[in-house]
């Protein structure tokens, strides 16, 4: 037994490209309810979240995972490719008309820049992760890789769970005029660590090859950045 509760027209038909094909509920007795869009005109049929995964694979190379909610679909991304998403969601919503409620991205990747990828939000709610507002979380170890990133430095994650912060320079005057080649000048070593009560601490050593004007330029930028904004408490042995 089939009921058809609720239709609603105007929607996109993939096949034949008009706009006058309709979403259709279905409530299958001892099936799952699924939306269906049907096109008489062509004969085209297909499960509404069938053509919402497509858009999906289409245009996003990397999703955590996205909920099987064709009138509200929430996508979680684990790379940094926001503008992808909004433009996926953006046809999602134009092809599905008024099937789509509300559309929503939720980002879970290193960031590229100090901001939120989704609204440019400077400030983040601190806690386990890093958040604003309920479309961007990073863990802030994850954070930090993109900060010192974004500002220009080198990291290289040891095993033991240390990064070696480096920052490459380029040759001038003389060294320059006969060639010498670019280098990375060692900066600091940062281990990442979170006490019991949920405080992250950074805790900066400094290297073997021990540079003052870097390894304090570094120093410097994590505490009145990052402690700042996020609340990360930056330590200094």
């Amino acid at each position: 037994m089939t009921t058809k509760a609720e239709t609603i027209n105007g929607i996109h038909c993939p096949s034949c490209g008009l706009n006058d094909a309709k979403a259709v509920y279905h409530n299958l007795v001892g099936f799952q309810a699924v939306w269906m869009i049907e096109h008489p005109h062509c004969g085209y049929q297909l499960d509404a979240i069938k053509i919402i995964s497509g858009i999906l694979r289409k245009y996003l190379i990397e999703v955590y995972s996205w909920n099987e909610e064709p009138r509200q679909p929430v996508v979680t991304l684990t790379s940094d490719n926001s503008v992808q998403a909004t433009k996926a969601l953006n046809e999602i919503k134009n092809s599905l008309g008024e099937l789509i409620i509300s559309v929503k991205i939720i980002l879970d990747a290193i960031p590229t820049s100090p901001v939120c990828p989704i609204c440019g939000n400077l400030k983040f709610i601190s806690g386990y992760r890093l958040r604003c507002g309920d479309h961007y979380s990073v863990k802030p170890a994850n954070y930090i890789r993109g900060y010192l990133k974004y500002h220009g430095y080198r990291i290289d994650e040891r095993s033991d769970g240390t990064f070696h912060i480096s920052r490459l320079v380029k040759p001038t005057g003389w060294d320059k005029f006969v060639g010498a080649a670019d280098r990375h000048v060692a900066v600091a070593k940062i281990i990442y660590r979170v006490d019991n009560d949920g405080t992250h601490f950074l805790v900066i050593s400094r290297p073997e090859e021990f540079n003052p004007a870097e390894y304090e330029t570094l120093v410097s930028l994590l505490q009145t950045s990052l402690g700042e904004f996020y609340k990360v408490i930056v330590k200094v042995e």
